[in-house]
C-alpha cells in the first residue's frame, strides 16, 4: 500500500499544528510559537532548521535529495 509522504514543508507544518508531534521534539512551546510567528510575519524558517525540528520529532527521510547537474 502506496502511502503519502509529506514534503518538507508539509512536515514541519504538521509539527507545529499537532501538539502530539511537537511534544516529540521535547521543546517548549515558546518555541513553537516563535516558528509560527516567522512563518506568519513572511520571514520563514531555513531548511536545515525545518530538518533539525522534524529529525527532533522522529521524523525519517523516505528518499534522499538528488540534483541534477547543468548541461
Amino acid at each position: 500500500m502506496a502511502k503519502n509522504s509529506p514534503t518538507t514543508d508539509e512536515a514541519f507544518r504538521l509539527i507545529l499544528d499537532s501538539d502530539y508531534y511537537w511534544s516529540l521534539t521535547g521543546l517548549d512551546k515558546s518555541v513553537r510559537r516563535n516558528y509560527r510567528h516567522l512563518i506568519n510575519s513572511g520571514r520563514g524558517v531555513t531548511i536545515d532548521k525545518k530538518e533539525e525540528m522534524l529529525k527532533k520529532a522522529q521524523f525519517s527521510v523516505e528518499h534522499e535529495k538528488t540534483w541534477n547537474l547543468p548541461e
